[in-house]
């Protein structure tokens, strides 16, 4: 028997959501320096096995899930588009540019248009991407509000 696991991908523009949902989706496993705007939303669908999930929902030795990863444009102007996306969504990946100023912030945006009090801050993370190798402590910034219950990477 067979489930079905939706995720979602969310944040601004240009800060590898798409390389991301690549890698999860494993149709790609290097990143690439090509930028190519997602307009408004591109889903992968790959099968894993193995998984618990929440809700009553488990999947157990010989069964999978079929995951669903919507990558989301960070584009605002797609916004009317959001209620629709975010329906019937599992999970939440936020993903944000640590090394651009204001990110953190930005992320409380995304975080109140995907997650809100729908989903379960155990069923969100947050990736922090990176350039270059962080310096210091500074590899994961502090979250403000609601994104500080969130894990990150």
């Amino acid at each position: 028997m067979s489930d079905h696991v939706k995720i979602i991908i969310v944040g601004p523009s240009q800060v590898g959501k798409s390389c991301l949902a690549n890698v999860l989706g494993a149709t790609r496993d290097t990143p690439t320096a090509d930028y190519k705007e997602t307009c408004p939303l591109r889903i992968l669908e790959t099968d894993v096995s193995g998984l618990s999930l929440t809700g009553g929902r488990r999947i157990g030795r010989g069964s999978s899930a079929s995951v669903e990863i919507w990558d989301v444009g960070g584009n605002t102007r797609y916004q009317s588009c959001w209620p629709a996306i975010k329906q019937g969504a599992d999970g939440v990946i936020f993903v944000m540019n640590a090394e651009a100023e204001g990110q953190e912030r930005e992320l409380e945006f995304w975080h109140k248009s995907f997650a809100g009090d729908a989903i379960a801050a155990g069923n969100c993370a947050v990736f922090c991407h990176h350039s270059t190798a962080p310096t210091g402590g500074n590899a994961i910034p502090r979250l403000p509000g609601p994104l500080a219950q969130i894990k990150a990477y």
